[in-house]
């Protein structure tokens, strides 16, 4: 057993019946505004606090409502949206789920990235590694 471990396991035994919540994961976010990624903590089931995960999908309501940008993000099969973050295409189908950031817009996504929201349920948003 690992240091680490062991002293998991000492002190969930010295907290009796109470376990602490999960530790938080650093999840590069993707800004609402399009300026790239913020990150944060946020607790992912089976990830240490040192793990990294980057968020993939459309955060935010803001759209693009200039017509010849929205005709170039359509040519180029992207969402309207400010800010999105698609998986890199070896990435896609490795996606998992963590619990959504606030800015995750749902049902943007489902309809411009389906194949990221496979097996996604609801509260969640995809993450990859």
């Amino acid at each position: 057993m690992n240091a680490q471990a062991f002293k998991d396991a000492y002190m969930n035994k010295v907290r009796g019946s109470f376990v602490g919540p999960e530790t938080a994961a650093l999840v590069g976010v993707p800004a609402v505004d399009g300026s790239g990624r913020t990150q944060i903590q946020i607790p992912v089931p089976g990830l240490k606090d040192d793990d990294a995960v980057k968020a993939v999908g459309i955060y935010g309501d803001e759209a693009y409502t200039d017509q010849a940008t929205v005709e170039a993000m359509e040519k180029y099969g992207l969402a309207p949206y400010k800010g999105q973050m698609a998986p890199p295409r070896s990435s896609l189908g490795k996606q998992f789920e963590a619990p959504a950031h606030p800015t995750f817009n749902r049902e943007a996504t489902k309809e411009y990235m389906p194949d990221v929201m496979k097996g996604i349920r609801e509260g969640f948003m995809p993450v990859i590694r």
